[in-house]
């Protein structure tokens, strides 16, 4: 007998005695309301709560490089918010048009190369069309099924330490930026897959 039917045979049986046994008045009462106040933070990925942090970068040491040059850059996410998070750091890398060896053609690639450090996974990339930047994304964990949860007001480890210019042997002259930006979530109540496919989809990445 499904719930449906249950309520509808006890509904009969209960006509049936009230018919048998004459007109019964039942008395009802109800309590005095309880106001529960509740203070909710607010969220909205549209407003910006954190920072991207770099100790160590100094703009004037990132002027007139060459190849081989290196650059103190080490970015991280300070969370603004307080409640744990998922945390994910998304890189536009800017493009050169360059050639390594002599006798290759030259071709668009990284202007910027780097070293990922541990606890950083990469979880999305757009490439490179026409010299445009090619976007990577990345999740704060030691892999793609283990997130590292940001704590409140807490900071990520820098994602890299350093940029490097290749070895170029040709390149045009270039002025760019690298940037980098971050994208939380808080944990509480979200799964995994939902936190990645919203962090996708704000860094425009399938």
């Amino acid at each position: 007998m499904n719930k449906k039917n249950l309520i509808t045979t006890l509904a009969l049986a209960a006509s049936l005695v009230l018919a048998a046994g004459g007109a019964i008045a039942y008395f009802n009462a109800h309590t005095a309301p309880k106001a529960n106040h509740f203070s909710i933070i607010g969220g909205n990925r549209d407003i910006v709560m954190g920072e991207i942090v770099e100790e160590n970068w100094v703009e004037d040491n990132a002027r007139n490089l060459v190849p081989n040059s290196t650059v103190a850059k080490d970015p991280k996410i300070h969370s603004g918010v307080d409640y744990e998070t998922y945390a994910f750091m998304k890189l536009e890398v800017p493009q050169a048009f360059a050639s390594i060896e002599l006798e290759d053609d030259s071709e668009y690639m990284d202007a910027l190369t780097f070293t990922v450090n541990d606890g950083w996974t990469l979880i999305g990339e757009r490439p490179s069309v026409n010299g445009s930047d090619r976007i990577l994304l990345y999740m704060y964990g030691s892999d793609a099924e283990t997130p590292t949860m940001l704590a409140a007001k807490g900071m990520t480890t820098a994602i890299f330490d350093s940029v490097s210019v290749p070895n170029f042997c040709r390149c045009r002259q270039l002025a760019t930026t690298f940037d980098v930006e971050g994208f939380t979530e808080q944990a509480l109540g979200v799964d995994l897959a939902t936190a990645v496919r919203d962090a996708k989809a704000w860094a425009t990445i399938k």
